[in-house]
């Protein structure tokens, strides 16, 4: 929270003057969202470790484009989780594709 406080000093009323209209006090919530590191969210995926964005193309295409594989995680791609992999490559049990049978 945000407080700032005014008051009618300068200069002061003089003079049968009156003093300033409103609240002498002002109170404001402070907007705690972080801010997106994408150039453009609406075409971009932010990484879950807020490194680095990727194109939403590549969002749950099976393939892990960002480092904590977050673009394919069933948190993200839901029911696309259980989709086939690329031919190949081998689906791991987080819903991302490898080209080894090792996870």
């Amino acid at each position: 929270t945000s407080m700032r406080r005014r008051t009618c000093t300068n200069p002061s009323p003089q003079h049968g003057g009156k003093q300033c209209k409103g609240e002498a006090n002002e109170t404001v919530e402070c907007n705690t969202n972080s801010c997106s590191i994408c150039n453009n969210p609406a075409m971009e995926f932010e990484c879950h470790n807020k490194v680095h964005c990727i194109d939403k193309d590549y969002v749950c295409d099976g393939l892990p484009d960002c480092a904590d594989n977050s673009d394919e995680i069933p948190a993200v791609c839901g029911g696309q989780a259980d989709r086939t992999c690329p031919e190949g490559l081998y689906r791991c049990p987080d819903g991302s594709c490898k080209t080894g049978p090792e996870c």
